[in-house]
């Protein structure tokens, strides 16, 4: 992402770049972390998804953004697991979903 954000790669670039997976930052290994924070309004019937790579990694941003239009809820957090699964689940598959109703 960091490389993304910089220019250096393109995001498509970066999907199968020998060093996506490289840790930049961590919590524990030095005295003080820099957070990235970022604000975002809330507003309804938006959708927010938190997810592992397990998911960006086999489905593509175009894939869960027609699943997060078509479905909603758990319905569609199974769907983009489903996904995942299905285009080789090479690693573990973790998802929250969040959707605002009000």
């Amino acid at each position: 992402g960091e490389m993304v954000r910089a220019g250096a790669i393109t995001e498509a670039q970066a999907r199968s770049h020998p060093y996506r997976n490289v840790i930049t930052r961590a919590v524990g290994t030095e005295r003080s972390v820099r957070a990235d924070v970022e604000e975002y309004p809330l507003t309804k019937g938006s959708s927010w998804l938190l997810c592992s790579d397990g998911l960006t990694d086999m489905v593509t941003d175009g894939e869960i953004s027609r699943v997060l239009g078509a479905l909603s809820g758990e319905e569609a957090a199974q769907r983009m697991i489903d996904c995942a699964l299905a285009n080789g689940g090479r690693d573990n598959v973790s998802l929250i979903l969040l959707e605002v109703e009000a």
